[in-house]
């Protein structure tokens, strides 16, 4: 299957009449619901971009902590909608939030259960490396996020020990710590 590259797609929008870039763009937006969701993005802004993150925020919580019945445990489901969220909108900060949210939820459901295998808890620890990495060059950020970050950790801190070793291991090497004042 052969597809246009990006100097040539522009290439030939640029010959296009106006009326056909919007038949374009109608049928883009009808074709499936990322690019719905990305249009949805761009052209509504922060209204389209706010209820997207909501709609992320309830795959997280369905998958971790239902408001009824089990957890689902989709946690692939989860780190795509946080994945697609990321893609759509360029929001840093929502990103972290949900990645914070998803590791919170998730440290949660492993106070409650046992017998988690080794892929759910690096899930977890990569939710918490994206948040320490996210926050790396936004110290307001950091400090925003700094007491959701060290209440997490000091959950994981029942959790197994290589599993909290390594959360301290990003925590210490992160901006939370370096501007930690009650260290």
């Amino acid at each position: 299957m052969s597809t246009i590259k990006i100097p040539e797609l522009k290439r030939e929008l640029k010959q296009f009449e106006h009326k056909e870039l919007i038949e374009m763009i109608v049928e883009l937006h009808k074709l499936n619901k990322e690019t719905k969701q990305l249009l949805s993005n761009k052209l509504l802004g922060e209204e389209a971009i706010n209820a997207h993150y909501e709609q992320t925020r309830k795959i997280i919580k369905d998958q971790l902590s239902p408001a009824k019945g089990e957890p689902k445990l989709k946690l692939k489901e989860a780190e795509s909608a946080i994945a697609d969220y990321k893609k759509m909108t360029g929001d840093v900060e929502g990103t972290a939030d949900l990645q914070l949210y998803f590791f919170e939820l998730g440290m949660t459901l492993a106070d409650s259960f046992v017998g988690f295998n080794d892929s759910f808890y690096t899930k977890l620890i990569n939710a918490f490396a994206d948040v320490a990495e996210a926050c790396r060059d936004d110290l307001t950020l950091a400090e925003r996020f700094k007491p959701r970050v060290r209440a997490a950790l000091n959950q994981a801190d029942t959790a197994d020990w290589d599993f909290y070793e390594e959360l301290a291991d990003i925590y210490k090497n992160s901006n939370f710590y370096e501007n930690d004042d009650d260290e």
